[in-house]
């Protein structure tokens, strides 16, 4: 099976922006922020108050946050603020966690920390990785590089941006930014970094601001005097699952069918469901799906792209062959403790990827004729 890293591709797009959550380390609160305003507009009680560390993972819909003062890190329910310990990690003085999109990698340090730290999100067990790194005081991944973020203090009163690469473990520092003491970043989906700064009761103490992650340069999007001094920002992909790939060929309504996934990549959830949309209507439609990506442009019968390789399996089982019906789009529940393959369904294994992609029926003006969707490629947890 292949292995994600985090840089092996940059996750699609997505069309809107998700919404964006920050915590209040003086009302113990998970607070929804306007991003573009910088303005409250919905907030959630939390049964503790530094979560220093805060991350969105979008496998398991859930976000991570590891508490600046116990060092412990917990599960957290955006939508309740419903809370899960996971266990203490050990970091010292933590202020920054990040998820990996693609992989589900997931990276924090301390503040007193010599070096970065992958944390097993399961059981929170913390590996210290070769990069020195040192008064972090967030982190966070561009969704479309693939780079980590970070912001360290520098001196008495500096603030420096660094971009990191986890997988060839080097690091550059991008430039100063000229707002002290940020405690959160956070990326839109398109890749535009935005990042909080609290220094106290002052007007400016809590302000919202955009970076250039070219250069560190800032922008100040607004001051936030609605709510207390945010710790750390972290946006809710939503409950989208996987990363599409491969480039997909028009089908006879003039543009390409897509898939998504959605729920979780848990096996254990039994919650993952498939979309597959602009298809043409009341189209006949496969879900295929292998542990390998491939290539094939064009194969026999079809004027489309497969884009899976090795062994592929159908889901052929009860009520899952679909039709696209007069909406030009399906749904499918995907059990992956139940993947089927040329010789039967498999269990997908913790840290294997799966790749999924719709092949359909379609019609050409030579004629009858196939076509697929782009491909999508699921880490199982």
């Amino acid at each position: 099976m292949i292995l994600a890293l985090c840089l092996a591709a940059p996750l699609a797009l997505q069309s809107t922006t998700p919404p964006l959550y920050g915590v209040e380390i003086d009302g113990d609160r998970l607070i929804q922020v306007d991003p573009d305003t910088g303005a409250s507009v919905a907030s959630i009680p939390l049964p503790f108050p530094n979560v220093g560390g805060l991350a969105a993972d979008p496998f398991s819909r859930r976000f991570f946050g590891i508490d600046a003062e116990t060092s412990e890190l917990f599960a957290i329910d955006p939508g309740t603020g419903a809370t899960v310990l996971i266990a203490a990690t050990q970091l010292s003085v933590p202020q920054g966690l990040a998820i990996c999109p693609l992989s589900g990698r997931a990276f924090a340090t301390g503040i007193f920390d010599l070096r970065l730290q992958e944390i097993d999100l399961e059981t929170g067990v913390p590996t210290p990785i070769d990069l020195p790194i040192s008064r972090v005081t967030a982190l966070e991944f561009d969704p479309t590089s693939g780079d980590l973020y970070a912001l360290t203090l520098t001196g008495q009163s500096n603030t420096t941006l660094v971009r990191i690469d986890v997988d060839g473990l080097t690091k550059v520092d991008v430039g100063q930014v000229n707002a002290f003491f940020m405690t959160g970043l956070a990326f839109t989906p398109d890749g535009e970094l935005l990042g909080v700064r609290n220094t106290g009761p002052t007007a400016d103490s809590n302000t919202l601001y955009r970076i250039d992650k070219a250069t560190g340069n800032v922008t100040l999007i607004a001051a936030t005097p609605s709510f207390g001094n945010l710790l750390s920002l972290a946006f809710d992909d939503g409950n989208g699952v996987g990363s599409s790939y491969c480039t997909p060929e028009p089908n006879s309504t003039g543009v390409p069918s897509s898939i998504v996934g959605f729920g979780s990549s848990f096996v254990g959830d039994g919650d993952l469901s498939i979309e597959v949309a602009q298809l043409p209507q009341n189209a006949v439609a496969l879900l295929l799906a292998s542990p390998m990506e491939g290539f094939v442009p064009m194969p026999p019968a079809s004027s489309g792209n497969l884009c899976l390789g090795g062994e592929i399996g159908r889901f052929l089982g009860p009520g899952q062959v679909q039709s696209s019906g007069i909406e030009g789009r399906f749904t499918l529940a995907v059990d992956l403790a139940a993947i089927p393959q040329p010789t039967g369904t498999v269990t997908a294994a913790p840290g294997e990827t799966w790749h999924f992609q719709a092949w359909h029926r379609d019609t050409a003006p030579s004629g009858l004729t196939s076509n697929f969707s782009d491909g999508l490629r699921v880490l199982a947890r």
